[in-house]
C-alpha cells in the first residue's frame, strides 16, 4: 500500500510530496539480510531492533542498485520511477518501550525513533526525519515484525529523490 502526502503549505506550494510505502516481507529468511545472522530468537516484548537505511534514488544510465538493497530492490522499482538506488548509510538501533534514539545518518540526515508501544509482533513508534536541521517527516508508524517501511522523501538536486526505509525484527 503507498500513499502520497504532502506535509505542509511550504511542501504544497513546492510541489514535494513524501511517499509512505508499506511493504511486505519479500519472503526472505533472517540470514538473508546482512548483519542480522545470529538474532536472538526471542526478544522482550518492550523492545524492538530497528534497521535504518538511507537510500538516494537517481535516474543514472545503467540503472545500478546497491548490492545491499536486494532485499527491497523489486518493490523500489515497483513503487518509484527511478532507475538507480544507493545506500548512503545503514544503522540498526534497539529500543526499548518509550526511549528516544537520534541518528546522525549523514550530515544533512538525522533521524529521531520513539518506540511507543511493541507486542512480539508489532512495534509502534513516531519517526522524524530531519534534512538540514528542519523536520521533513514527522510521523507515527505501525510495523509489522519483519515488514518494510519506505519513506520517500526531498529531491536530492540532481533529479533523484532521498528515501528512508525502517524494518523491525
Amino acid at each position: 500500500m503507498c500513499s502520497i502526502w504532502q506535509t505542509n503549505d511550504s511542501d504544497r506550494l513546492l510541489g514535494r510530496r513524501l511517499f509512505v510505502c508499506k511493504l511486505r516481507d519479500l519472503g526472505l529468511g533472517v540470514a538473508a539480510l546482512g548483519g542480522l545472522a545470529g538474532t536472538p530468537a526471542v526478544q522482550a516484548q518492550d523492545a524492538a531492533r530497528v534497521m535504518t537505511r538511507l537510500i538516494q534514488a537517481g535516474n543514472s544510465q545503467g540503472g545500478a542498485v546497491d548490492p545491499r538493497l536486494k532485499d527491497i530492490e523489486k518493490e523500489l522499482r515497483r513503487l518509484f520511477r527511478f532507475s538507480s538506488y544507493k545506500l548512503i548509510a545503514q544503522k540498526n538501533v534497539s529500543l526499548s518501550q518509550g526511549s528516544t534514539q537520534t541518528l546522525k545518518l549523514n550530515p544533512q540526515f538525522v533521524l529521531v525513533l520513539n518506540l511507543k508501544s511493541q507486542s512480539a509482533s508489532q512495534s509502534t513508534m513516531s519517526v522524524q526525519l530531519q534534512w538540514n536541521r528542519r523536520a521533513i517527516i514527522n510521523t507515527t508508524a505501525r510495523l509489522n515484525k519483519g515488514a518494510n517501511l519506505i519513506l520517500g522523501g526531498p529531491p536530492d538536486g540532481a533529479g533523484g529523490a532521498w528515501m528512508l526505509a525502517l524494518k523491525t525484527y
